[in-house]
Formats: structure tokens, C-alpha cells, sequence
């Protein structure tokens, strides 16, 4: 059928919807059990004080949003098609484009907004597709109408449907670090104290880290940790990489590394490569205890530092970055958006959208941004491992704007004082303007996700620094 023009293709995306690729909640996440751990009362008094707690932001007609909300339960329902069975309030699609985007739903993104702080509480006990069902069954309760009570079970979806008719317009240490003998731990530790007490930052470590191990392209199977490249040319030069910056933490870990491998016997040495990761990993295991959290990052050794006789200098510059929104990076302006530039980097580093959204999450409190720049650094304790970033990103009492002269650069204000409270770039708060994106971060950024949100940061970044060990298989 090679006569057929693109636009004639058949499009089989139909067959292939909602890949669990995009679901942030896990393969083991059980929605009915979470339900039943739900406090449905509290939950339904929380409705109802809602109801009258009129926002300035989006006042509520006459002093109740109960109207809204009923619109917004039956809007969601109201997809439903008698003829295909397609449609109806039992997936939440109502926050995803571009049903969210519809004429007739019209400002529901407001309800939605408005939900937000309860949902945030509630968290992973109450889906969004339940939530607003439920929701609209309280504005009709709390404006005294008696309903039939309400049914809990809707999952939610994280990609929109594209069934949806739109109508008619239109291994480490020596010779062994391959063979699963390792003796990991006990050096391990004394490796990763050392860097601790070598005066390096948090933000220090995971930024080299990341330099040296996000250079891989899925395309071509290029780049990556192993060799240490960052330690030459022409990486070591990359202006992403903060040369001077950079200098002072490659110092510190030679030095690391000298002392440890002339104190070792039995072969054991460490390499370079090995080491930059490392202190990656002990960086954000700092971090998470400097929130109160003891976790530890996946490592597995066996990297290799390469020479620069085995470096072909132009052959590498290609992988240089002219952009890398994970570090809030972005070398000249270009015709495509920051934001896309970001989508792009992260398929080249194979990530899925949830595991994006956790490492930009991480990333911004960790202060892992180019240049220190405060941008996206929505917390007030930089270096802590914390999910602050999508709790101030998603607070509406904060109201965004783009800064005087720049549409690149925008101000989150206090939305009753005026006063400056954040800078953001297009990448920071395309996570809170984009549907998808927004749902995935109102996952992490729920009262009851701290825990979710560690543990699958931690796996997002330890993917990254093994994504060049074909060894591992």
C-alpha cells in the first residue's frame, strides 16, 4: 500500500491505547484497596465546606460553587454515547486535552483547580474520575437535593483517549567487576563517605553525575557514563558542563580515588567513571536525608576510564547538549520550544513521561540547574530531596505571569500580596499547564506521594546512569 500518502495511513493508535508506560502509579498501584482506606465522610465535609469557601482568584456565583460543580460532574458524565458505548465519567478524561479544552467545558478547569487542595490531601485514595463525580453529588446534597449516594471504582487515565469523537469539524573494582563476585557494600560505604566529607555539594555531585551520564542517545546507542569522557575534551569544555565548576568536582574525586585505590589490596581498584555515578548516587541520598528519608540509589560498578587516545574528539561533540531542560539549560533560542527540546532529550534518554516529570521534580529541589539559576527552584530548602517543587508549582495561590520583556521567564506571585515568590521557565511550568503533565505531577505533588515520589525519582536516576551498561542485559 506504498501508494498511499501519509495523511491516508491507517492510524492503528486506536489498538495501543493508555500504554502502562505512562501510568505514574505503578504495576502494583490497587485503586479499590486505596479506596477502602478512604475516610469518605471526611472527604464529603471537606465538599461541602468547599462549597462556600469562595476564592478571589474564581469567586463563586452568589457565594456557592455548587452550580460549577454539577456542571463539572455532568460534563464528565455526559461523554457517554449510547450508540458505541464510549464516553461517561469513568476515566477522569475530563482533565486530559483536549477534552478538557471542549467549548462546552469551558472553565471546568477552574472546578478542577479549585478541587485540587482536597484532591492533594487525599491523594492516591481517590481518583480524579471519582472525585468529580462525587463532588458534583455534594453540591446537590449541600444545596438540598437527596441523592442516591455515590459508587466509588472509576479509574483514571494518563494519556487522553483517542476513541474520542471530535465531531465533524475538524559491574566495579578490578578484573572481577563482571563476574557477580563484588564485595559491594563495605567499600561501597567507605567510597561514598569520603565524597561526603570532601566538602562537595549535593547539587555538585548530581550535576556531574548527570553531565557524564545523560550525553546517552537511545537513537544510536552513543554517550553515556562509562569512559569518564567528561574528564576530556571535548566535554570536559561543553559550556553545560560549568568548565571551572566542573574542574573543582573532578579534582576532589581524583583525589578520592587515588587515596582509595593505593589503600586497597586484592586487585579492588575504582575508576572514575565508577566514581562520578557514585557520588551521584550519594548526593541524592543526602538529599533524602536531609528531608528525613533513608533510601539508597541503585549502583552497580564496572565502568571503565577511557584515555583520550580512545576518545575521537569529533566524533563526541556531536552529543553536546544545545539544550537540556532537566538542568534548566538552554544554550541559544531555536524554532522549536524549550519545552519541546525537553520531550525530545528525554526519548533520546528512553524515559517515560512520569519518569520526566519525577527527575525535573527532583532535579529543581536538588539544584541541579545551570549556572545555580533559581529558576524552577520551587522550595525553600535547596538540596533537600522533598516534592516541593510540584506542591508550589500546582498551589493556586500563586499566580503566574511572564516577566517584564521575556516570554521565556515567568513570576509566580502571591496571589493576595502581589509578592514574588518564584521564577519559572516554559519547562517548569509546562507541568502545570499541560494536561497530561499536570496529572502526572498532581501525583507527586499529594500529600500522601512524599514516599512515591522518592522512590521513583531514585529509579528515574539510577536508569539514567546505567543507560550505557550493555552488561547488565
Amino acid at each position: 500500500m506504498d501508494f498511499l500518502r501519509p495523511y491516508q495511513q491507517l492510524n492503528l493508535g486506536i489498538l495501543h491505547q493508555h500504554s502502562s508506560l505512562s501510568n505514574p502509579m505503578g504495576e502494583d498501584f490497587n485503586y479499590a484497596g486505596e479506596f477502602r482506606k478512604l475516610d469518605l465522610e471526611a472527604l464529603k465535609k471537606d465538599l461541602y465546606a468547599l462549597m462556600t469557601d469562595s476564592q478571589d482568584w474564581w469567586p463563586a456565583d452568589y457565594g456557592h460553587y455548587g452550580g460549577l460543580f454539577i456542571r463539572m460532574a455532568w460534563h464528565s458524565a455526559g461523554t457517554y454515547r449510547m450508540g458505541d458505548g464510549r464516553g461517561g465519567a469513568g476515566s477522569g478524561s475530563q482533565r486530559l486535552a483536549p477534552l478538557n479544552s471542549w467549548p462546552d467545558n469551558v472553565n471546568l478547569d477552574k472546578a478542577r483547580r479549585l478541587l485540587w487542595p482536597i484532591k492533594q490531601k487525599y491523594g492516591r485514595k481517590i481518583s480524579w474520575a471519582d472525585l468529580l463525580i462525587l463532588t458534583g453529588n455534594c453540591a446537590l446534597e449541600a444545596m438540598g437535593f437527596k441523592t442516591f449516594g455515590f459508587g466509588g471504582g472509576r479509574k483514571d487515565i494518563w494519556e487522553p483517549e483517542v476513541d474520542i469523537y471530535r465531531g465533524s469539524e475538524d559491574e566495579w573494582l578490578g578484573d572481577k567487576r563482571y563476574s557477580g563476585d563484588r564485595e559491594l557494600e563495605n567499600p561501597l560505604a567507605a567510597l561514598k563517605g569520603r565524597i561526603l566529607a570532601s566538602g562537595l555539594s549535593v547539587s555538585q555531585l548530581v550535576s556531574t553525575a548527570w553531565a557524564s551520564a545523560s550525553t546517552f542517545r537511545g537513537s544510536d546507542k552513543r554517550g553515556g557514563a562509562n569512559g569518564a569522557r567528561i574528564r576530556l575534551a571535548p566535554q570536559k569544555d561543553w559550556e553545560v558542563n560549568q568548565p571551572a565548576r566542573l574542574e573543582t568536582v573532578l579534582k576532589a574525586l581524583e583525589g578520592i580515588r587515588k587515596e582509595f585505590n593505593s589503600s586497597q589490596s586484592g586487585g579492588k581498584k575504582v575508576s572514575l567513571a565508577d566514581l562520578i555515578v557514585l557520588g551521584g548516587c550519594a548526593g541524592v541520598e543526602q538529599a533524602a536525608k536531609n528531608a528525613g528519608h533513608d533510601v539508597t540509589v541503585p549502583f552497580t560498578p564496572g565502568r571503565t576510564d577511557a584515555s583520550p587516545g580512545q576518545t575521537d574528539v569529533q566524533a563526541f561533540a556531536v552529543l553536546e547538549p544545545a539544550a537540556d531542560g532537566f538542568r534548566n539549560y538552554l544554550k541559544a533560542r531555536y524554532s522549536v520550544s524549550a519545552e519541546e527540546l525537553l520531550v525530545d532529550r528525554a526519548q533520546l534518554l528512553t524515559l517515560t513521561a512520569p519518569e520526566m516529570t519525577v527527575l525535573i521534580g527532583g532535579m529543581r529541589v536538588l539544584n541541579a540547574n545551570f549556572g545555580q539559576s533559581r529558576h524552577g527552584v520551587f522550595t525553600t530548602r535547596p538540596e533537600t530531596l522533598t516534592n516541593d517543587f510540584f506542591v508550589n508549582l500546582l498551589d493556586m495561590g500563586t499566580t503566574w505571569k511572564a516577566a517584564p520583556g521575556t516570554d521565556d521567564v515567568f513570576e509566580g506571585r502571591d496571589r493576595a500580596t502581589g509578592e514574588l515568590r518564584w521564577t519559572g521557565t516554559r519547562v517548569d511550568l509546562i507541568f502545570g499547564s499541560n494536561s497530561q503533565l499536570r496529572a502526572v505531577a498532581e501525583v507527586y505533588g499529594s500529600e500522601d506521594s512524599r514516599e512515591r515520589f522518592l522512590h521513583d525519582f531514585v529509579a528515574a536516576f539510577a536508569k539514567v546512569m546505567n543507560l550505557d551498561r550493555f552488561d547488565l542485559g
